[in-house]
């Protein structure tokens, strides 16, 4: 388990782990870290797959939610990254925090794409101008 730092700040990465019951602080410095590398566009399209479910939770009823299914993200390999397991293994929350960072893999993509069907759509209109002109 990682010891939590005295700074203020670190909210965001704490988390309580259900399965040995310690906090556990999440730090994001390279220094912390080993073996980094891109997260491939592939796995992090497997978010996709998963659907948003609205629900209620059984102890409360009268505040709907919307989320994911841990037990459906248990399914795809590269999701279980993202799953929270009970004491007895099985699926029990969603570490959403988690799912950012491969969103972000996916928007960038999608950007790219229309920035690049934007510059041959554009390329298109100019030869058919240009051929109008004729």
């Amino acid at each position: 388990t990682n010891s939590i730092p005295p700074s203020g700040g670190v909210a965001a990465n704490i988390r309580f782990d259900n399965t040995s019951g310690n906090i556990i602080y999440n730090p994001s410095s390279k220094k912390y870290k080993t073996d980094i590398k891109d997260t491939p566009l592939t796995d992090a399209n497997k978010l996709l797959d998963i659907k948003a479910r609205n629900y209620f939770y059984k102890s409360n009823l009268d505040a709907p939610q919307t989320g994911f299914i841990a037990e459906e993200l248990n399914e795809v390999d590269y999701l279980k990254r993202f799953v929270v397991y009970n004491s007895e293994g099985l699926p029990d929350a969603v570490s959403y925090d988690q799912i950012v960072a491969p969103l972000l893999e996916i928007v960038r993509d999608n950007k790219n794409r229309i920035t690049n069907l934007e510059a041959q759509l554009q390329s298109a209109l100019d030869r058919i101008t240009a051929l109008e002109n004729k």
